[in-house]
């Protein structure tokens, strides 16, 4: 079984692993991509009887995993539009922005629990040609598992989005996405009450992004 799989952390994939009394273990993929309709007359006739269960923190994966596909947030239009923009570092060939920073956290998202979205005011609003999108991030490191190392980690991001969006965004640029603020925070430290202020920001979140694979960061957290 591969980690960023079991923790739903993967948009599209998890694995389960149910056990018996004896402790036999029986491993479960659960895919999106191969997803079946069924209809609730035929449900109870699929299902049988079976000695292994789910222990209670995989049905907390399972909660977390179903919330993050289903519950993502639905940012305005035109700032989707905007982060679709290409950026050309001085290596490597123009990314739009999105992507950019899919490739920036995807290979440090164990040690973060999450990336948070804070546009304020703007957060259902659809701004016009001119008005640029102020726009806080939260980058909330993991202190349980990896405690220093993902806090230097989550610095290291830091410097890496402020540049990326200085870089997509200059000043002068008439559709911009102002990043204000950029800030790291340990988990114990992000409240119920900021998270309901912030929209975490799943790397697959664009509709165009949904079937695609690839690892993402975890569900950051909310209690299931």
């Amino acid at each position: 079984m591969k980690p960023e799989l079991t923790r739903a952390e993967h948009p599209r994939k998890l694995q389960l692993a149910y056990r018996n009394e004896k402790g036999t273990v029986l491993h479960l993929e659960l895919s999106m991509a191969e997803r079946r309709a069924v209809a609730k007359s035929r449900f109870e006739e699929l299902v049988a009887p079976s000695p292994f269960v789910l222990p209670s923190f995989q049905k907390r994966v399972l909660k977390q995993w179903l919330a993050a596909r289903y519950g993502r947030p639905a940012f305005p239009n035109s700032f989707e539009t905007r982060l679709r923009r290409k950026v050309k570092f001085a290596s490597g060939k123009p990314r739009e922005v999105h992507r950019q920073i899919r490739k920036i956290v995807e290979t440090v998202a164990d040690d973060l629990v999450g990336l948070f979205f804070d546009l304020g005011d703007e957060r259902d609003r659809e701004l016009a040609i001119g008005e640029p999108y102020e726009l806080g991030l939260v980058l909330v490191f993991d202190t349980e598992r990896h405690g220093e190392l993902a806090n230097s980690t989550a610095y290291r991001v830091k410097r890496e989005l402020r540049y990326l969006f200085d870089l997509a965004y200059p000043a002068a640029e008439k559709n911009r996405i102002d990043l204000f603020d950029c800030s790291v925070v340990a988990d114990i430290h992000f409240s119920l009450a900021d998270i309901r202020r912030h929209d975490q920001w799943r790397l697959e979140y664009l509709s165009q992004e949904a079937d695609q694979s690839g690892p993402v960061l975890k569900a950051g957290g909310m209690p299931v």
